[in-house]
């Protein structure tokens, strides 16, 4: 068991890369039964024991991946490919033992990610992992879209499948160290794939009538009679709108109306053509000046993704001779040979929008814990693929406090007042960045804390840790009158997790 001082790992090595002289060369593992996995699916890779040392941080999961649907979709954005998975477990090679388990992964990947990219970063998730901008079609890599202020007499929209190359955000895959495959008896990853309405977005270009500024505006009152198209107050670049889809109408006299597009066309900027089959929009059912047209919600049912041809590709090490001599030494002592990796526990809480004040307490297991990092999302409504999966609520929050070991911690409530107001609070900043380094992050962007909401405490100084196993770890927090969502918190437990090998033994993971 673990204090807030670190113990010092006597029997481990020096195994990282860049301090020893090291043979390598890149190996490529395809994932077991190589098919096209959909949603809901589980993708199974494994590590045969020959593989020696692995380099984490050079080694990646390649995949391709193809979007389907008549709708203008991308994957959810700040996750990008990372959403397409739920949960991500790693086994050693006889899957007796569980080195780690990530639950609700791309929810932790997506809360950290605006606090760790820069410019560069993101030019680099849009390159290797589908990265798109949920407003802007322009730099979706799943179809070309049209330019804006462009003339194009019959948009074809055709999506496109994209490769994507990603470094697994897990204690294994991000380790400084080599990971002793050998020693392992090899290495098992299970990935649980996600539901197509927590990996998809779909483009708010068309999909509501909420008074946003991304809708679709009839130009004018219809004519008299038949007609064969509508004109709407949108330029083509911005238009959700796509052959074959079924759109929705208001009429003048109630109700609404139906059409299937024909073509899609624009010659003017800032207007886009619909094309459909004649149809009666005589009296009462014409269509007014700036209704607002949309798609038909079926359409967005329709979405879904394929991921194929899925290859992990990990850099093989050979560590100098004296150095696989002390290793096998190591494994032969009593205390064997151990390394650790920095990984996450998730655990949840239920909060009801009635419940202003709350005392939760966060049932924590962790013996060396690093820092923890609560975050409340919205569990009033339903999940689809209008809406971002993985964001955040403020809600009205007043403040908060953690208590650890029966004191707070901070020695003061974080008042969000500033957040409320979409202004950055410097010590809700400070508590976050802290928080932020501990779990091995460079902290890189501190705009927007109000956008992407997290409370957070590191728990351990100096590169120490903390002991939350005793029941001690609680998160006290107040609402103002005017919230009204139900949340459900999910608390990640950044901790060192010790792997303990021994020769013809199972390995030992000690939390």
């Amino acid at each position: 068991m673990y204090s807030s001082s670190e113990k010092v790992n006597e029997t481990s090595l020096d195994v990282n890369p860049t301090n020893l002289d090291l043979g390598q060369v890149s190996s490529n593992y395809k994932s077991q039964n190589q098919q096209k996995y959909v949603e809901n699916g589980q993708i199974k890779l494994f590590i045969p024991s020959f593989a020696g040392f692995m380099d984490s941080k050079s080694s990646y999961l390649k995949f391709n991946v193809l979007l389907s649907g008549n709708v203008k979709q991308a994957l959810t954005p700040k996750a990008d490919a990372h959403g397409l998975f739920s949960t991500i477990s790693i086994y050693d090679g006889t899957n007796s033992t569980l080195i780690e388990r990530i639950e609700n992964y791309p929810l932790l990947v997506s809360s950290i990610a605006p606090y760790t990219e820069n410019q560069s970063v993101i030019n680099k998730k849009q390159l290797l992992e589908a990265r798109s901008d949920e407003f802007d079609m322009d730099l979706c890599p799943f179809f070309d879209n049209p330019k804006e202020g462009s003339s194009n007499t019959d948009y074809e929209f055709v999506q496109k499948k994209v490769a994507v190359c990603l470094q697994l955000q897990t204690g294994i895959f991000t380790s400084e160290n080599l990971i002793p495959i050998m020693a392992l008896e090899g290495l098992n990853i299970v990935i649980d794939l996600n539901t197509v309405k927590r990996a998809i977005k779909v483009f708010p270009y068309g999909i509501n009538g909420t008074g946003t500024a991304y809708e679709a505006k009839n130009k004018t009152l219809t004519a008299s009679g038949t007609q064969t198209t509508i004109t709407v107050k949108q330029d083509i670049s911005k238009c959700g709108f796509i052959k074959g889809q079924t759109i929705v109408y208001p009429k003048t006299g109630g109700g609404s109306g139906e059409v299937v597009l024909t073509k899609v066309s624009s010659t003017t900027a800032d207007e886009t053509v619909l094309t459909f089959a004649s149809t009666d929009m005589t009296g009462t059912n014409a269509i007014a000046e700036d209704a607002v047209i949309i798609i038909k919600d079926t359409e967005l049912d329709a979405c879904a993704f394929e991921i194929s041809d899925v290859e992990l590709s990990i850099k093989d090490v050979t560590p100098p001779k004296q150095y696989m001599d002390s290793l096998m030494k190591a494994m032969n002592t009593k205390d064997g040979y151990n390394f650790d990796i920095k990984t996450y526990d998730l655990y949840k809480n239920n909060l009801v929008s009635s419940e202003l004040t709350s005392n939760m307490f966060i049932p924590c297991l962790n013996h060396r814990a690093v820092a923890i990092m609560s975050l409340p999302m919205n569990n009033s409504d339903s999940v689809d693929v209008k809406s971002d999966s993985y964001q955040t609520i403020l809600d009205a929050c007043d403040n908060y406090v953690y208590s650890i070991h029966g004191k707070h911690q901070p020695n003061q409530k974080v008042d969000l007042t500033m957040l409320r107001n979409s202004r950055t609070d410097q010590l809700q900043l400070f508590e976050l960045s802290k928080a932020i380094e501990a779990c091995g992050y460079s902290l890189l962007d501190v705009r927007d804390s109000y956008k992407n909401f997290i409370i957070a405490r590191s728990v351990g100084r100096m590169n120490s840790t903390s002991n939350l196993s005793d029941g001690s770890l609680n998160l006290e927090i107040s609402y103002l009158s005017t919230a009204n969502k139900n949340k459900l918190f999910h608390h990640y437990v950044c901790h060192k997790r010790r792997v303990i090998l021994h020769s013809g033994v199972p390995p030992l993971v000690i939390m």
